[in-house]
């Protein structure tokens, strides 16, 4: 009864240790044309998207969550439209202690959006729109291969498929350079693991000893670490 007991102590001097963490985070906006619905401020935890907070939209499009992190994150913006659609109503960000803005709007939630306060952020857009443009490239190939198969074209398919592979190594050593280049910065670790973790792990591993120990101990540099670490042991 007395471990039980201290036990059970010990959890709830942790619940509120935890729930005592000062709030470093405000993010607000509006989401135009938005009457009714539920926002949600999401993150990913082992693996899956948590809810960090809620709000019920009655009329009023603006929005505010104010939460805590410990460090630079991605976090999620969630429309529930009850559309049976997940898939559009998401907007990832980047987010850092301070206030972000979002604004949107209801019929294009996450394509027509403009994210504000955060600098991680900025640097963010910069990556994704090089990334969009291999992307897009990708996608041109794909079909100029099918063409080339509908029309029997054999030198034609190998030409799009070495075309192919150049533009995803293209694309990787652009993840690599702008990780490398943000050493002192948790996008770095971040795009390492969701990007390109399955690039060679000599690439992870040279992003990893490069960045500063600050961004080494941090979420995602010790997923980055964990990551490489198990990827050694499968060889």
């Amino acid at each position: 009864m007395f471990k039980r007991n201290v036990a059970v102590a010990l959890t709830f001097i942790l619940f509120i240790a935890c729930s005592n963490k000062e709030d470093n985070l405000v993010v607000n906006g509006t989401v135009k044309n938005l009457k009714k619905g539920v926002l949600y401020l999401q993150r990913i935890q082992d693996t899956s998207l948590q809810v960090i907070d809620s709000v019920v939209v009655k009329g009023d499009p603006n929005f505010t969550f104010t939460t805590h992190i410990d460090g630079a994150e991605m976090l999620y913006l969630y429309l529930d439209k009850k559309d049976g659609n997940t898939i559009n109503d998401r907007i990832p960000f980047f987010a850092q202690a301070g206030e972000i803005r979002i604004d949107t709007q209801l019929k294009s939630f996450d394509t027509k959006h403009v994210i504000s306060g955060s600098e991680i952020q900025d640097k963010y857009e910069i990556y994704k729109e090089m990334l969009s443009q291999f992307n897009t490239k990708e996608l041109g190939l794909i079909k100029e291969g099918l063409q080339a198969e509908t029309d029997s074209n054999a030198s034609k398919i190998d030409s799009v498929n070495k075309a192919a592979f150049q533009n995803v190594k293209s694309k990787y050593l652009y993840a690599v350079n702008f990780a490398m280049n943000n050493k002192d910065n948790a996008l770095a670790p971040y795009i390492a693991i969701s990007d390109i973790r399955d690039a060679n792990v000599t690439y992870l591993d040279t992003i990893y000893k490069s960045l500063t120990k600050e961004i080494q101990a941090s979420r995602y540099g010790k997923l980055l670490k964990n990551h490489i670490d198990e990827t050694k042991k499968e060889k």
